[in-house]
């Protein structure tokens, strides 16, 4: 707009132009959008390419922008975000609550399409377990414990995982920190050696 109209005429009227700008969008808002829609639309390909390499081309530089940025307004944020969890911290509770019980529901729906939900030691579904079983780490390894991390752990390593009930699950860790490793406690189930404790 400066260069058409001439720099010292456009820093004397910036002002009115901009409201001009801003009265004409706010006029035509729709017809602009949808202007711009079908732009992007039709040249959609090479819209993301450009964008592709641009974003590759300025990663180093945005990434310092963003660092200088947030070491700038830091206690700004912090203060904003602790004024904002005080005033909605029931919502956002509510809102974390809906989003864990959603995903546990849907992540466990997909664990028992992949495992039969019987206990492996005594062949019993656990009442007390909401989908019949427990998952156990058959080799001991150390694991994620908050449901939702645990259940996409489980089922992201589905044959490091066996199901049992609670009893079963509880005296089989009781046996690993004796030393017993899970397939000799199989075989010894298997022997009639140790009875399976079967759900609580």
């Amino acid at each position: 707009m400066g260069i058409f109209l001439g720099e010292e005429y456009y820093q004397k009227n910036r002002e009115q132009i901009l409201a001009k700008k801003r009265t004409y969008y706010q006029k035509n808002r729709e017809r602009i959008k949808q202007r711009v829609k079908k732009h992007r639309e039709d040249n959609r390909d090479a819209f993301l390419k450009y964008k592709k390499e641009y974003n590759a081309a300025h990663a180093m530089e945005r990434n310092e922008k963003a660092k200088a940025y947030y070491w700038v307004h830091r206690d700004e944020k912090r203060e904003y975000d602790r004024e904002y969890y005080q005033q909605h911290v029931e919502e956002i509770k509510q809102a974390v609550l809906a989003y864990k019980t959603q995903k546990v529901a849907e992540l466990e729906a997909i664990a028992c399409r992949v495992f039969d939900m019987r206990c492996f030691l005594c062949g019993m579904v656990d009442p007390s377990v909401r989908i019949g079983a427990c998952f156990h780490e058959k080799h001991g390894n150390k694991h994620e414990y908050h449901r939702v991390a645990e259940l996409r752990y489980v089922l992201a390593h589905p044959d490091d995982f066996i199901p049992l009930c609670r009893g079963d699950h509880q005296m089989s860790h009781m046996l690993m920190k004796k030393g017993f490793v899970w397939e000799e406690i199989v075989r010894l189930v298997r022997e009639k050696m140790v009875v399976p404790v079967g759900p609580y």
